[in-house]
This record gives C-alpha cells, sequence and structure tokens, in this order.
C-alpha cells in the first residue's frame, strides 16, 4: 500500500512501516538515495527525502504550519527552473541595490530550513523559495496573500540540466547513472 498524507495531515504508511523517511523503494536506474520517491504522496503529489534530519512527513506538517506575512514573497520552481537566479533579481529589486544576496540559496529554502522558527527572525520583507508542490507549502499562503513567483522551464531543458547536476553529486555507481538510466527514473519516479 502506498503511503498518503492528508491535507489535515494524517499519515498513512504500510503496515508496520515507523521510519518513513527510510527509502524502501527499488532503485533499478541508480539514483542517489535521497533523490527517490519514499512510496510517500501528500495532498496528491510525491514526497520525496527531505534534506534535514528530521523524518519527512514530520517536516512537512511543521512546513504547512509555518506562519506567513502578508509581504512574503516565495518563488517556486521545479529543481534547475531558475530559483537562484530568478531570487537574485527579486532580492535586488525588494532591497533596492545591485548587491547579490549574501545569504546561500538553501538558507531561504523551506526544504533546507530544519529550524523553522528561524524565520521568525528574518526581516520583512522575506524572500523565500522552494521546490515543493503548492499543497506542501504553508497553508496561511492563500489567507495573508503571499506573492508566488511560479517559474517554468522546457521540461526537456530541465530534465538535461538536472542529469548533470545529479551526475555532479553522484559518487558511487556513476557509471552506471546513465542518461538513458536518469529518463527512465525520471519519468518512473514520478519528477
Amino acid at each position: 500500500m502506498m503511503s498518503s498524507l492528508d491535507p489535515q495531515g494524517q499519515t498513512e504508511g504500510r503496515d508496520g512501516d515507523q521510519a518513513r523517511s527510510k527509502n524502501y523503494m527499488p532503485n533499478p536506474y541508480h539514483f542517489a538515495e535521497n533523490h527517490l520517491s519514499q512510496g510517500l504522496t501528500y495532498n496528491g503529489a510525491i514526497v520525496r527525502k527531505l534534506p534535514v534530519s528530521i523524518d519527512t512527513v514530520t517536516q512537512l506538517k511543521r512546513i504547512r504550519g509555518v506562519s506567513m506575512r502578508s509581504d512574503d514573497i516565495i518563488i517556486t520552481a521545479y529543481p534547475k527552473c531558475g530559483t537562484h537566479w530568478v531570487g537574485e533579481m527579486v532580492h535586488m529589486l525588494v532591497r533596492g541595490r545591485t548587491e547579490l544576496s549574501a545569504q546561500a540559496k538553501e538558507f531561504h529554502m523551506f526544504e533546507f530550513i530544519e529550524d523553522l522558527g528561524l524565520l521568525d527572525q528574518m526581516e520583512s520583507p522575506r524572500l523565500l523559495n522552494s521546490h515543493l508542490y503548492l499543497a506542501h507549502l504553508p497553508e496561511q499562503i492563500v489567507h495573508k496573500k503571499v506573492k508566488l513567483v511560479h517559474l517554468i522551464r522546457n521540461p526537456k531543458d530541465c530534465a538535461v540540466s538536472l542529469y548533470h547536476h545529479w551526475r555532479q553529486l553522484q559518487r558511487p555507481n556513476i557509471d552506471k547513472f546513465t542518461f538513458d538510466n536518469f529518463l527512465k527514473g525520471y519519468t518512473t519516479e514520478g519528477y
């Protein structure tokens, strides 16, 4: 049975499956472990392991509950679609200076922030970004009328860029991580 998480935060998993952040899916395409689906869905969308030490389901629940401000700006996109560069441009426009952000992009990404309380300490307007689905982002986005900038890139360009990005990160099985395997896994894993 596939695991799922409904909009109210209820989870379902395989019988006896308490460690939901561990991958139990087969890996015939030689993807890095963190790039595989975990067999979880949330609001109808596939969930991947988040890059934090907290269990993925727990972190998604916490992200959904984050308090938003009406002047927040969130840049959302599929990976390798331009969140970094658009984020830098929006940062310059909002701050009124032609200087790059002093902080790494990951400091402002929901999925990389382990202590979400740090968001409360950020000055307004907060510029945040994410590769999560809208269904995984804070519920208050709609109620607080947060500004969303959603980026879309040609899927072919995105796939090629993501393959090369992952290939740079891939250490074991680098020879088996071919573009053909990537494309098969890219479609099979629900990317």
